[in-house]
């Protein structure tokens, strides 16, 4: 497995390493004062300090504590966090938050679709927050996918909405536009410059690559000033394909004349001439 036994291992038995990956199964990637990475169960390993946490935010990709009886303490048997036996089934397992309330709970909606609202103190978040822009993620939203299949894979399941399919892996540190949010599960709906769509988990998105942009007709943006990461975007057939008199237009302001279901945007510019743009390539 991903995980198993390494002669060299037996060298760190008893040092302390920082945790810099918490994997959805549940294993536990650690880094030594060498820079040396090895991964292991959580069960091998002594917590010896904790830093202090972020407060847990939408979208945040979490392990739930091995421990039910930690849980079932914490939880209590009365209010909407309290403890159901149910819940054992998914100690030790990944999630995804998908509502954060006004006294700290969190849900966390699972791969095969079951949420639970649990304590933030027996959760822990999945690898390291990316910084964001203060605003939500909605349709039309640049971001970037991550670019770890492994990670993706694992935090999409194998089963229902958006689970993980092998061709999904070749979007991983791509570009896109969300198309449709799903809030109750914490999951978006992103389309990518061929047209192709896929469904991932909030926690799979790198970050937002440009704040959000204009959506209605009317509105001033700028065309980037990269010509080729335009180019790129728009692609070389179909409607709003790359024409190469765009080129003299990056980096200039115009008006939307007309948002296109695709995600496009017609933009007219100060000299009457009109050109169909990919959205990420305004801003």
């Amino acid at each position: 497995g991903e995980y198993a036994w390494n002669p060299s291992m037996a060298a760190y038995c008893d040092q302390e390493g920082t945790v810099s990956r918490r994997w959805p199964r549940g294993d536990i990637t650690v880094r030594f004062s060498d820079g040396q990475l090895w991964r292991y169960h959580p069960e091998a390993l002594k917590k010896v300090c904790r830093r202090a946490e972020e407060p847990l935010e939408m979208g945040d990709a979490v392990w739930v504590s091995w421990d039910p009886e930690h849980i079932a303490r914490i939880a209590g048997n009365i209010g909407e966090a309290a403890w159901n036996p149910r819940m054992t089934a998914y100690c030790g397992k990944k999630g995804c938050i998908s509502r954060v309330w006004h006294n700290s709970d969190v849900t966390v909606h699972f791969s095969d679709g079951q949420a639970w609202r649990y304590r933030p103190a027996v959760l822990e978040r999945l690898g390291q927050r990316t910084p964001r822009k203060t605003h939500a993620i909605t349709e039309g939203t640049c971001v970037r996918i991550l670019n770890d299949v492994g990670f993706i894979e694992e935090l999409a399941g194998k089963s229902g909405a958006g689970a993980w399919n092998t061709r999904m892996a070749a979007y991983c540190g791509k570009e896109g536009v969300v198309k449709r949010t799903w809030p109750d599960m914490g999951d978006v709906t992103i389309q990518f410059t061929d047209g192709q769509t896929w469904r991932y988990p909030l926690a799979a998105i790198d970050g937002i690559s440009q704040d959000l942009i204009p959506s209605t007709e009317g509105d001033t943006v700028r065309v980037t000033h990269d010509v080729q990461h335009a180019e790129r975007l728009a692609g070389h057939c179909g409607e709003g394909a790359w024409n190469v008199r765009m080129a003299a237009y990056c980096g200039q302001q115009g008006t939307v004349t007309r948002c296109w279901p695709q995600g496009d945007m017609t933009v007219r510019f100060s000299d009457g001439q009109t050109w169909r743009y990919h959205v990420a390539a305004l801003e």
